[in-house]
């Protein structure tokens, strides 16, 4: 599993609290070209938040998205 950690926070990148996370590191760093990503375990996110990790995939700015990620309709 795979966050997306603030560059000058360090603190992971959350959505209404909710730590936002993805499996695959190739699509998030293709998505967020120059973002700080960290592999987090349950257990790492646990300690860092209350909330249950947001899957990228159910961010509402994603909510257009088919995955798998096609990268020619991105294009």
């Amino acid at each position: 599993m795979w966050a997306i950690m603030g560059q000058v926070t360090r603190d992971l990148l959350t959505y209404r609290g909710r730590p936002v996370v993805h499996d695959n590191r190739d699509e998030l760093q293709w998505l967020l070209p120059g973002a700080v990503l960290v592999r987090v375990s349950d257990q790492d996110l646990r300690a860092r938040s209350p909330l249950p990790p947001l899957p990228l995939r159910d961010h509402p700015d994603m909510a257009g998205a088919a995955w798998p990620l096609d990268r020619e309709e991105f294009r």
